[in-house]
């Protein structure tokens, strides 16, 4: 049997004609979870939304479904019998578990069932972890709920709590719609045609359903001579699908503790959805949060580097600086000495010029005139 994740359909809205709305409970009861948007759709807040947006004098409910959540499937019937309309149920194939709670939201006189339908009703189901101590409140918990379906239907049937838990006392109890009005949990049939086609089917079943009327196998048994004809294929494929269910319940089992105990390739998904599905956004976030870090750590090594280039910079250019002024002062030194030896050398060539017998204003380039201090002619008159 397809699933579909569980939306509330509407089918009458309120307007100058009818003031009638009906919502239809064709799936389990659980909330929808959407992994691409990592978002959780409470069925309660998609009843509450409905009804109120529109006000209607008159709730119908159509129920098709096996149960699920007991939580949900409470608020849902405490918000339908205090919201104040008058509300109707009609049970078109089964109103199993907690959507059987739900009927019961139907004013007196108001809630109908197909002949041909179901209507089931059990102890309420759970599971725990821990220790013993772990285990025994979780015991406790699930007989509070049981305490509080049984509650509901004694309301509505005006037996006793005990009467209640005494159907309940060996597993699930099956009524046919027949049976429900009988008992008091209907009060009404339709469809009484011994050909129309039953609604309640087996295949699809929660696995911990039991006492399932042998009728009902009879007609599942004819079904698997059917079944038996699938293809390689399809065996194949649906083989390759429990190896890989088995894995992702190794995972769920590392990460949550918890286990998904069921064969039913349609279930498991919910199951996964359900168990994982705030570990893997608390996982998501962490990773999202070590990426953050690590990013900001990165960028601040990064600032670092960038303020330590800066710094070399700065250092460089001090440097040059530095080493600029330092040549132009041995520069500026050079050319001090260069002009005084210039000088030096101007003052020795006027002093050599003295000592050799010409003014120092005569020019470099002629030669010294030499002094006559005697003649050869002379010295030979003297002899």
């Amino acid at each position: 049997m397809s699933k579909q994740n569980f939306k509330v359909a509407i089918r009458n809205a309120v307007s100058d004609n009818s003031n009638t709305l009906e919502l239809y409970f064709l799936d389990d009861i659980y909330n929808k979870y959407d992994w691409w948007t990592d978002t959780v759709s409470s069925m309660v807040n998609d009843v509450v939304q409905q009804v109120r947006e529109r006000s209607p004098k008159t709730i119908k409910l159509i129920i098709d479904s096996q149960g699920g959540d007991a939580s949900i499937g409470l608020a849902i019937y405490n918000f339908l019998k205090h919201y104040g309309a008058k509300v109707e149920t009609d049970v078109i194939g089964m109103a199993g578990s907690i959507a059987s709670v739900i009927a019961m939201a139907a004013n007196k006189g108001k809630l109908r069932m197909a002949r041909n339908a179901f209507m089931v009703i059990h102890k309420a189901w759970g599971g725990g972890i821990g220790n013993s101590n772990d285990l025994r409140a979780a015991a406790d918990v699930v007989d509070k709920y049981t305490a509080q379906i049984v509650d509901v239907y004694s309301q509505r049937t005006s037996k006793s709590a005990e009467e209640i838990s005494s159907l309940i006392e060996n597993g699930d109890y099956w009524m046919t719609g027949a049976e429900a009005v009988e008992q008091g949990f209907a009060d009404e049939t339709y469809n009484d045609n011994e050909q129309f086609q039953l609604a309640a089917r087996v295949k699809g079943l929660a696995p911990d359903y039991q006492n399932i009327p042998q009728n009902l196998i009879e007609n599942e048994q004819q079904d698997e001579e059917s079944y038996e004809k699938e293809s390689t294929i399809f065996k194949s494929l649906k083989s390759e699908f429990m190896n890989f269910k088995e894995k992702v319940n190794a995972f769920i089992d590392g990460i949550t503790g918890k286990k998904v105990e069921t064969t039913d390739p349609e279930k498991v998904t919910v199951d996964v959805a359900n168990l994982i599905g705030e570990p893997m956004k608390t996982l998501m976030e962490g990773v999202e949060n070590e990426v953050k870090t690590e990013i900001g750590k990165v960028a601040e090594d990064l600032k670092t580097v960038q303020d330590s280039i800066a710094e070399f910079d700065k250092l460089e250019e001090t440097v040059t600086n530095a080493v600029i002024e330092k040549f132009e002062a041995r520069l500026k030194a050079l050319e001090d000495a260069k002009a005084d030896l210039e000088k030096e050398n101007e003052a020795l060539k006027d002093e050599i010029a003295k000592k050799i017998g010409r003014k120092s204003s005569e020019g470099e380039d002629q030669p010294p005139k030499a002094k006559v201090i005697g003649s050869f002619s002379s010295a030979k008159a003297a002899e």
